[in-house]
């Protein structure tokens, strides 16, 4: 349901008054390395960074396991997995961005490193809240 408003939302839409000055098209084509890519590449891996980090410290100062089923093969690898994991899941979603940057579609092609971004900062926050709490005094 989600992501048929996704893909609605992004379809041109065209003024019916003839008269009105030409407006730059929503979807405005761009070269697929330019800034804005390129900075949402490195948002994207400084989040996945941030939970990998909270991840590996809380494993090794606490125990535990990690939570995601899909992440869990490599991070039981220690950093090196985490490593390949990550450049894995992000090589993956930037062909992926390049697919839909060919086409055309340029504004899911903007909006899916978001939800990367908000996966990995989610996590990390997720982490250090876990780390946080174990750091407190026991009270009874």
């Amino acid at each position: 349901m989600s992501i048929a408003v996704v893909l609605c939302a992004s379809a041109n839409l065209r003024a019916q008054d003839r008269d009105a000055p030409a407006q730059k098209p929503l979807e405005a084509p761009h070269r697929f390395f330019d800034g804005l890519n390129v900075g949402l590449i490195v948002a994207e891996t400084g989040a996945l960074l941030a939970d990998g980090i909270t991840t590996q410290y809380g494993l090794t100062h606490y125990g535990g396991r990690e939570a995601d089923p899909i992440a869990r093969p490599f991070v039981e690898h220690g950093w090196p997995g985490m490593i390949a994991g990550g450049a894995l899941f992000v090589s993956a979603e930037v062909g992926l961005r390049y697919l839909l940057h060919k086409k055309r579609h340029h504004r899911v092609e903007r909006w899916l490193p978001t939800f990367v971004i908000a996966y990995g900062a989610t996590g990390a926050i997720h982490n250090a809240a876990q780390i946080h709490k174990a750091n407190q005094p026991f009270r009874r």
